[in-house]
């Protein structure tokens, strides 16, 4: 009888252990991707976004443009930082601006499961079109990308 109650509190904690870690196993990638021409930049964007079920967990964007004007580059440096600065202070969502040679690279990541989404909604009420009671959902943002020019693959 000791035996059965010894297997039994070694066994249940260890299945409830590996069952947790497998918790990742049902997350997705999805990968969007689109090169444009505006002017004289030449655009090559790229997003990452990371699902469980319906709902997105992460999206990590990079974004290079690159141009032979380095005034064009200055100026969508300054857009860029002008629209991003309301986001200081949120954790959980970071953004980068740099421009190295005749290449400008914006890169900015979110991680929907820990940002306050309250936040990012009070800087951005168009955001609004996406977050939707504390989540965004995988087909929502989806459509963003494609009706910029994007195509997604499922991973």
């Amino acid at each position: 009888m000791k035996k059965k109650k010894l297997f039994f509190f070694i066994l249940v904690p260890c299945i409830l252990l590996l069952s947790g870690c497998n918790q990742n196993k049902d997350v997705k990638t999805m990968i969007c991707s689109a090169t444009a021409t505006q002017g004289n930049v030449d655009m090559t964007l790229h997003y990452e976004v990371t699902y469980h079920g319906e709902y997105v967990k992460t999206v990590n964007t990079k974004e290079v443009m690159t141009s032979t004007d380095t005034k064009t580059l200055e100026a969508y440096k300054t857009q860029l930082e002008d629209i991003y600065k309301d986001f200081d202070g949120i954790d959980h969502y970071k953004y980068h601006f740099e421009i190295e040679g005749n290449t400008l690279t914006s890169t900015v990541s979110i991680d929907y499961e820990k940002v306050d989404t309250d936040k990012i909604l009070a800087v951005d009420d168009s955001t609004d079109q996406l977050i939707k009671n504390g989540k965004v959902k995988l087909e929502d943002i989806k459509k963003v990308y494609e009706d910029v020019g994007a195509t997604c693959k499922m991973q």
